[in-house]
């Protein structure tokens, strides 16, 4: 959930939310770009609560200071060039100067495999367990180097914090930032997307490893479509500027209450279509959130015709009279909704 309500008064990374009537709703947690998510108090781990509620305000989560891959999605050519064995664990790519990994003596080309006797399968695992220590903890690393293991000591830091933005009034003046970041987020999109084909395309890795891969993937993937989806409810798409229920506002955005984007081949494979439009807005109390059209879908057909384009979709509704029956895809199956028109 992200704070978004001035209603909802955060400080500090990690620190306890309340209400302006002072009731405790939960923790904030920084999320970068201005931005910060709320977890509710009843969904707290027990490990973050404790390090928030006895000291009675914010405590950072721990900060390990290192880029990395989880192993799963490394090269067979390139674990065997510098002798990694396994493919479970997260090798280090590169650290700040400064940071809690370069001066407790991490290198890079580390395989980071536990921390405080948990097992790292991955860098969803190194982020969890992170999120659950606080800055300041004095942490025991298990790392592989060399074909040897390694017990590092290291005490974590709190990464540098920027308190989100919680007056969205000045959007507009915003927007050229805003752009280039959504722009940066669909890059990033598409390369992960032709990632995901390629995993699920391999026959060369048992099960459990490319099953590994594929969970990390689909973890940033989905990441990447919240920061989308908050994006559009900033009125950011492509141009700029929020499309309204003006079908002449924008050539992606349709009277009856939803904007679409064409899909790349890699992102049509990842959500299992095998061409459409990818919904990205869906506007409140509109016809096609009462059809039941939901942010993510695929559409790939009206009535009896296949659409895969904007322009073949327009020219069918434009011809459309009464309801609009869409052939959609959702969590890669298929489907059919109404919207009233």
């Amino acid at each position: 959930m992200t704070l978004r309500s001035t209603g909802l008064l955060s400080r500090n990374d990690s620190s306890i939310v309340t209400t302006d009537t002072n009731q405790v709703v939960g923790m904030a947690q920084y999320a970068g770009y201005g931005r910060a998510y709320l977890y509710p108090i009843e969904f707290i781990r027990d490990t973050v609560a404790k390090r928030v509620l006895e000291k009675k305000g914010s405590v950072p989560a721990g900060w390990l200071g290192v880029f990395g891959d989880s192993l799963a999605q490394v090269p067979d050519t390139e674990r065997g060039a510098i002798g990694i064995e396994g493919k479970r664990g997260v090798i280090v790519r590169e650290f700040p100067p400064n940071s809690p990994a370069f001066t407790s003596g991490v290198l890079p080309n580390d395989v980071i495999i536990g921390i405080d006797g948990f097992d790292v399968a991955g860098s969803t695992d190194l982020s969890a367990a992170l999120s659950s220590l606080a800055a300041g903890h004095k942490a025991r690393l298990r790392v592989v180097r060399n074909r040897q293991n390694l017990d590092i000591s290291v005490e974590l830091g709190a990464k540098a914090y920027t308190p989100p933005v919680i007056d969205l009034g000045d959007v507009m003046g915003q927007k050229g930032s805003l752009l280039t970041h959504r722009e940066e987020v669909e890059a990033r999109l598409t390369e992960l997307a032709s990632q995901y084909r390629s995993y699920t395309a391999r026959k060369d890795l048992p099960p459990r490893e490319r099953n590994e891969a594929l969970r990390e993937l689909e973890i940033e993937i989905r990441q990447l479509q919240d920061t989308l989806r908050e994006l559009n409810q900033q009125g950011v798409d492509r141009g700029g500027l929020k499309a309204d229920n003006n079908e002449n506002t924008s050539d992606n955005s349709f009277k009856t209450g939803f904007v679409l984007r064409e899909l790349t081949p890699q992102l049509a494979g990842y959500f299992g279509a095998k061409a459409g439009m990818l919904v990205v807005t869906v506007e409140k109390e509109s016809p096609a959130e009462r059809g039941g059209l939901r942010t993510g879908d695929v559409i790939v057909g009206i009535n009896d015709k296949e659409t895969s384009t904007l322009v073949q979709l327009r020219e069918a509704l434009s011809a459309q009279k009464g309801d609009i029956s869409l052939k959609i895809v959702r969590a890669k199956a298929p489907m059919v909704i109404t919207i009233p028109n």
